[in-house]
């Protein structure tokens, strides 16, 4: 892919099951847009100087995970690192002192140690791109907009808050992708 047109860098996605290629191709039509990210990505020749490049979603349980000092490395490069909704908001709190952006409501959460480990973001999937399970920060946002509407105190909330704590197996199908929480992190 060559450089945008407006002489500004590409924007190379790593995303995954947090929000189908077809909504991104839409919204962000000059994205280049990458599966999950993993060990070694951002180590890419064609990652330089002047692109940006957004860490949605990551692969870290069934592959090497992407390493803090590949991010440095990056940053150093002079390739601006954002962080949003999955994995990617949770190493821009760790790597925000070093120059790596956290956006959105779930590194908001990070932020203020509403979560601190990767669990909250982790979750099964079949083929890197297809959530076979609700991460813990999708249940929590689902569990705590039913109470801010004002549903009384039920069985199916209480069991929601609970199940969310769990750690993701392929019997847990996902309801909804988050998606939506993508778009609206980045401003869409």
């Amino acid at each position: 892919m060559a450089e945008q047109a407006d002489g500004m860098g590409i924007v190379h996605v790593f995303v995954g099951p947090s929000c189908p290629a077809a909504v991104l191709n839409e919204r962000f039509p000059q994205a280049r847009l990458d599966s999950p990210t993993k060990h070694g990505d951002l180590f890419a020749p064609d990652i330089r100087a002047g692109d940006t490049v957004v860490i949605v979603d990551g692969l870290y349980h069934q592959t090497l995970a992407l390493r803090h000092k590949e991010v440095l490395d990056a940053i150093e490069r002079g390739v601006t690192v954002i962080g949003a909704g999955s994995i990617g908001a949770f190493r821009a709190v760790e790597l925000g002192p070093f120059g790596m952006i956290g956006v959105g409501a779930v590194f908001g959460w990070y932020s203020d140690g509403v979560f601190e480990g990767d669990d909250a973001v982790a979750h099964a999937d079949g083929d890197g791109y297809t959530a076979v399970s609700v991460p813990l920060v999708d249940s929590g946002q689902r569990a705590s907009l039913v109470k801010q509407w004002g549903a009384p105190q039920d069985p199916w909330l209480e069991n929601t808050l609970r199940d969310s704590q769990q750690p993701p197996t392929v019997e847990h199908k996902a309801e909804v992708n988050g998606c939506v929480n993508l778009t609206a992190d980045l401003g869409c």
